[in-house]
C-alpha cells in the first residue's frame, strides 16, 4: 500500500513540475515573440485602436511620423481617410 502512495505522490509531483515547464516556456515563446513583432514592425506606421462607449465604436488613429490623431465614428469613413491618405 505504501508504494502506491508514493508512486501517486510522484506522478503527482512530476505533474506539477511538467505544468509549471510548459506554462514558463509558453511565456517565454509568447515574450519573444513580441520582441521580434516589435523589432520587425516599423515605428513610422500608423496606430489604430477602437474604443467603445455607450454601444457606439470610436476608431483612433495616431500617425507615429506627423503625430497626427483623428477620430471616426465609422469604419467607411476611417477606410476613405486611410485611401486618401496614404493610398494615392
Amino acid at each position: 500500500m505504501q508504494a502506491h502512495v508514493a508512486k501517486q505522490s510522484y506522478t503527482a509531483s512530476n505533474n506539477s513540475q511538467s505544468s509549471r515547464l510548459i506554462k514558463a516556456l509558453t511565456q517565454r515563446f509568447s515574450q519573444l515573440g513580441a520582441m521580434l513583432v516589435r523589432f520587425l514592425a516599423p515605428q513610422d506606421t500608423l496606430h489604430i485602436q477602437t474604443r467603445e462607449q455607450n454601444g457606439h465604436i470610436t476608431w483612433i488613429v495616431s500617425d507615429r511620423t506627423t503625430r497626427e490623431r483623428q477620430q471616426f465614428t465609422s469604419e467607411p469613413a476611417l477606410r476613405t481617410w486611410l485611401e486618401e491618405s496614404y493610398y494615392q
